[in-house]
């Protein structure tokens, strides 16, 4: 299986499709978006042990399903109210830009040098055509692991 081609197939199937027309407008490109780079970064076997069983398409559709569904979760719509051009205190210092962060995800790590560089999740968001709030979360996110990281190593 090749996994990026197969999630491909599934992002572009007509049940996310008629799925998608169900979530609030608001939300609708943030929550899928948020969904696929965490399937994405699920453990390849487990990919392949869903593809196998020919349970893929359903397991992702269900993921997105219940990411919208579940309040508490990563993806809380409480979150998307909050003021987005609010300052981020020290998210990003000088210092944290020599950081190696070579066990940042790849997608983080670019979004991060990004906000780095241009210092607002809109102008980020417009370079990349990247939902502004897709942008401000994995920020948020890449801080918490960074956090994570120098809390076990110093």
């Amino acid at each position: 299986m090749d996994k990026n081609k197969e999630i491909e197939q599934i992002y572009l199937c007509k049940e996310l499709k008629e799925l998608k027309q169900r979530l609030p407008l608001s939300l609708r490109d943030d929550l899928i978006q948020f969904c696929f780079l965490e399937i994405l970064e699920k453990d390849d076997e487990f990919l392949q042990s869903l593809y196998d069983k020919g349970k893929l398409k359903n397991y992702i559709l269900s993921f997105v399903y219940l990411t919208y569904k579940f309040q508490n979760g990563k993806f809380n719509k409480q979150s998307l109210k909050e003021d987005l051009y609010d300052e981020l205190p020290d998210v990003i210092e000088n210092e944290a830009l020599e950081i190696d962060l070579h066990y940042l995800y790849w997608y983080d790590k670019a979004i991060l040098e990004l906000y780095a560089e241009f210092g607002t999740f809109q102008k980020v968001a417009d370079m990349t055509n990247i939902p502004m709030y897709c942008v401000r979360n994995t920020i948020l996110k890449t801080r918490e692991k960074i956090k994570k990281y120098e809390k076990r190593n110093n």
